[in-house]
């Protein structure tokens, strides 16, 4: 079980009828930022609240943002099937999809929910991408798991479940 627990900005992009809010953590593989998006540097948070603060910063330099703000990340990311049952009880899930290049390293970790109505969903696949829902999350484990299995058969995709909690900390850049 690999935890995650730090800090990421969460920036609003404003599409026509939603908002899209973008996760970004600290600079894994991208050179010259000191900002990745959380679903290509492997799901690494901040360490610190300065270091999220002072990405915000840059973040801001950016165009397009409607909004950023600082929050507070806690996953427990169940990376083998046998850590699973350790996330029984939680009601906040998410699915990882592991998405992989061709020599089989893994270059995207898109964080999958439920579909919500309205929003953009990942058809055929039963979900979504939490990024365009609101960060709405499973309520039940065999309902991620479910999604994980779909995303296996539908896309040769490798999936993990983990835990999801996005708090606010008081810091609203824009």
């Amino acid at each position: 079980m690999r935890i995650e627990n730090g800090y990421v900005c969460v920036a609003g992009v404003e599409n026509a009828s939603y908002i899209k809010e973008v996760l970004f953590g600290k600079r894994v593989y991208e050179k010259g930022k000191r900002y990745e998006n959380l679903e290509t540097n492997g799901i690494k948070a901040y360490d610190t609240l300065g270091e999220a603060i002072l990405a915000s910063h840059d973040l801001e330099r950016k165009n397009g943002y409607c909004r950023i703000d600082v929050k507070n990340l806690r996953m427990w990311i169940a990376e083998r099937e046998n850590e699973l049952e350790r996330l029984k009880d939680n009601r906040s899930l998410v699915v990882i999809r592991l998405e992989r290049d061709v020599k089989g390293g893994v270059v995207m970790w898109r964080l999958l929910g439920p579909r919500v109505k309205g929003r953009p969903d990942i058809l055929p696949t039963p979900g979504a991408m939490i990024i365009d829902t609101g960060f709405t999350t499973f309520r039940s484990l065999d309902e991620a798991i479910e999604l994980g299995r779909e995303v296996h058969r539908q896309g040769d995709c490798g999936f993990q479940v983990a835990s999801f909690q996005l708090a606010n900390i008081g810091i609203k850049k824009q």
